[in-house]
């Protein structure tokens, strides 16, 4: 009897399988990669002195070197730290000191377990902190104590009310109905990296609403869009006071509202006689609201700035003053309520200037560019104009200025010009 015999080309079954074993395996391992490490910087004080490098694994608990995803723990009774590589690490934890020298460490997620009581060090290099949404932007307020200079915080995705963290921290409810709680005292820089951080509301009483609370470190490249903002006095929606730092590219739209000191962008700008700020390129069109009856310094883009230098900047939202007391001076201008010992160059402002109710001689003193103009020493305006509509009651008014300090040095007008 003859049997026939068939070959089959399908594989055994042990053989099937093997690729689908070897894909598991290569998942399950990059999946195990994928899982942050945290390491801790075990060289004690008692250590003797020298130099001790973060790319030395033995220098950190478990032995090996942090890598992007990993968290990082510095604790207070270490030697410091000295970055001698470029670094990415998900969240870091610096209780003693970090020396940058001219390498750069980012932080790729800025997750709440961090905090910051060390300080970091360096020549050239950046620490840089990562924002990608409302929860990582809140979470800068926790180490505010002391100016960083080495220390860059940078906006990575635009925020707005469809952004993680939202409901909770920034929209209308938030906070029992207060809002977005203005982060007090930033000390990094901030850079937007040419995003926006849109509909932020602000609804409260307090003095110093803005983003920003208190801001002691430049700012640049960030768009502040359909922001809502009530407050007291020094309102902004970037900083309700700005101290004697630089501001470059920033603008805002939506609505500010507050008592005194309020501006589109800036409540009150803080300089210094030896070293004026510089504010370059900024703009507002939200319009601006003084809603008191101890309204004083309202702006377009700044309530008052005092020892600045102000170039190619802008305002094109309305500024209304609605209630004044007789003898208690209200100043509103187109771009500034007050500019006390400021230059401005190539600065316009095109929105409507409105006082709803004046009481007195005293009561108002509006400008298309400015409120009020004073100076110790002559300051130059130079390249500006105004061409908004001033509508008032009971209130001193000009095209340009509504009034400039008799007695003091005078201010230089240049090619300034209102329609």
């Amino acid at each position: 009897m003859t049997r026939d015999l068939h070959y089959s080309t399908r594989p055994a079954r042990s053989a099937r399988l093997r690729p689908a074993i070897f894909h598991l395996l290569l998942f399950l391992l990059a999946g195990a990669n994928l899982q942050a490490a945290t390491y801790t910087w075990n060289v004690l004080l008692s250590a003797p002195a020298g130099t001790y490098n973060w790319s030395t694994p033995t220098n950190w608990s478990p032995n090996g070197v942090p890598g992007a995803g990993d968290d990082v723990i510095i604790p207070s009774s270490r030697r410091p730290v000295t970055l001698d590589v470029n670094a990415s690490v998900q969240s870091i934890t610096i209780s003693s000191t970090l020396s940058l020298g001219a390498n750069n460490l980012t932080v790729a997620r800025f997750g709440g377990s961090f905090s910051f009581s060390g300080s970091v060090t360096g020549t050239t290099g950046f620490l840089t902190v990562e924002v990608t949404d409302w929860t990582a932007l809140n979470s800068l307020r926790s180490y505010n104590a002391t100016l960083q200079p080495r220390v860059i915080h940078r906006l990575m995705n635009d925020l707005n009310s469809s952004t993680a963290g939202y409901a909770s921290l920034a929209s209308a409810s938030a906070n029992a109905g207060a809002g977005w709680t203005p982060i007090a005292n930033q000390r990094a820089q901030f850079d937007g990296n040419n995003r926006t951080i849109a509909d932020l509301n602000i609804n409260s009483t307090s003095d110093q609403r803005g983003l920003f609370g208190n801001l002691w470190a430049s700012v640049q490249n960030l768009t502040l869009a359909n922001v809502n903002i009530v407050g007291g006095d020094q309102i902004g929606a970037l900083a309700g006071a700005v101290i004697n730092v630089a501001l470059t590219n920033v603008s805002s739209s939506g609505s500010v509202t507050g008592i005194s000191y309020v501006g589109g962008l800036v409540g009150q700008y803080y300089g210094t006689a030896a070293t004026p700020g510089l504010i370059s390129g900024c703009s507002s069109s939200a319009s601006v609201t003084g809603n008191s009856s101890e309204t004083r310094y309202v702006g377009g883009l700044f309530g008052q700035v005092s020892y600045g230098t102000v170039a190619n900047c802008s305002a094109s939202g309305a500024v209304t003053v609605n209630s004044n007391s007789e003898g208690s001076y209200g100043y509103a201008g187109g771009l500034v309520g007050q500019a006390f010992d400021a230059t401005f160059t190539d600065c316009s402002a095109s929105g409507d200037v409105t006082s709803t109710v004046g009481f007195g001689d005293n009561s108002r003193y509006l400008g298309g560019f400015a409120g009020y103009i004073t100076a110790t020493d002559p300051k130059t305006y130079t390249r500006c104009y105004a061409n908004g509509n001033i509508s008032t009651q009971g209130a001193f008014n000009g095209g340009f200025v509504g009034l400039i300090e008799a007695g003091n040095d005078p201010s230089i007008f240049s090619s300034v010009y209102f329609v």
